[in-house]
């Protein structure tokens, strides 16, 4: 069996693990129930949307890979014009410039330098670390710390990574031999796999990295044995604290300390309803029953929606919205033509996503703006068959 078939089993035992979204919807049913949309979104058939909520199926760059700007948040700068609906026809756009951020297409890590380094096998998260790799493998459950060459070092039972916004700090989820769940902090240059700094009470359950919401306090998502989920802040020094009205972390962000999650989930009508919390406060700035909150961009002035329920192959929606009040600049919609998949910041003002159009993937670079440009060639292959693995953003 290929890499490729064993991706494709992983990413379908987590779609049945999580079934829709993976939380306890028996807490969250009565609140959810009857949420009013201003519109309906219709998701694909298939597997491997539904794990975008809990699975970081991407290539984390920092620590001396090239990944977009990285600027400082913004202050009292207006949001650009809202552009509003735009047709994301991939087969229309024209080819701009390779991403300026980190990806593998298969085996291949692509720095936006140029340099290519064949890992081995494709992995689901990879990130500079001690002179090689941090790297997840999902079909096994593992993180593994490679060579510069990708030769395996050591391997540890996990599979959930996060990188701070100077790529020079880098948390780990680590399964304990009785299943417990526990996170490392570990600088990323300067020591070797066993240079752990320190370490979180262990859980039971399965724990998933959002990111880092400070220079040493990263927020997480965490499924207990019995399917509960609840989003938490940890920094290594105080017992963790739990951000009450979150069902999970979708995405953190450390330049603004905001995390986005969701509040509330109905499978029967469907839907779901997703804010910007404070990770500091835990206070909610602003909620939306519209869209599936996910990444923020570098700055954090904005933050991407899909589809307010994910059950299929891929979504049709990436929507950018203001991170400080949810007004929408711009929504790109494939409805009726294809799907996405994998949405990620590449800088402060463009998001990278992956597209399946008349038989062919895509990567298409969307702008604030309303602008599209391929910043790959094309890969005829099948629907799930993706060649590439962004590089998310600290």
């Amino acid at each position: 069996m290929n890499d490729t078939d064993d991706l494709t089993r992983s990413l379908r035992e987590q779609a049945d693990r999580i079934d829709g979204h993976p939380i306890d919807l028996e807490s969250v049913r009565g609140r959810a129930h009857g949420i009013q949309r201003r519109r309906r979104v219709v998701a694909g058939a298939g597997v491997l949307a539904a794990i975008a909520l809990i699975v970081p199926v991407a290539l984390t760059s920092g620590g001396g890979l090239l990944s977009g700007d990285d600027n400082p948040p913004a202050t009292n700068v207006p949001s650009p014009t809202p552009v509003g609906l735009v047709k994301a026809d991939a087969a229309s756009a024209p080819r701009g410039e390779d991403p300026a951020v980190a990806w593998m297409d298969g085996s291949v890590l692509h720095q936006p330098d140029g340099t290519t380094t064949d890992l081995g096998k494709a992995y689901e998260q990879v990130t500079p670390y001690d002179g090689g790799w941090a790297v997840v493998d999902l079909a096994k459950g593992t993180t593994s710390f490679l060579a510069a060459n990708g030769e395996v070092r050591e391997s540890i039972p996990g599979q959930s990574l996060a990188v701070s916004r100077d790529g020079q700090s880098l948390a780990r989820a680590m399964t304990a031999a009785a299943g417990d769940q526990d996170i490392g902090l570990y600088p990323v240059s300067g020591v070797g796999p066993g240079g752990y700094l320190s370490s979180v009470v262990s859980f039971d359950g399965t724990v998933d990295l959002a990111g880092f919401t400070g220079a040493q306090e990263v927020a997480y998502t965490l499924t207990e044995p019995n399917g509960k989920s609840g989003a938490w802040v940890t920094d290594w020094e105080q017992d963790p604290r739990r951000l009450p009205g979150l069902i999970n972390v979708n995405a953190a962000n450390q330049a603004t300390g905001m995390v986005s999650g969701l509040t509330a989930i109905d499978e029967r009508e469907p839907g779901s309803c997703s804010a910007v919390v404070a990770a500091a406060t835990g206070q909610a700035r602003w909620e939306t029953c519209d869209y599936t909150l996910e990444a923020f961009s570098p700055d954090g002035r904005y933050v991407i929606g899909t589809e307010d329920y994910h059950d299929g192959i891929g979504g049709n929606t990436v929507a950018i919205l203001d991170a400080t009040d949810g007004t929408v600049l711009v929504e790109y919609s494939t409805l009726d033509i294809g799907f996405t998949q994998y949405p990620v910041w590449e800088t402060s003002s463009t998001v990278l996503v992956t597209t399946y159009q008349d038989g062919q993937w895509y990567a298409l670079r969307l702008g604030l703006d309303g602008t599209m440009t391929q910043a790959l060639d094309p890969v005829r292959a099948g629907d799930l068959a993706n060649p590439w693995r962004w590089g998310l953003r600290p």
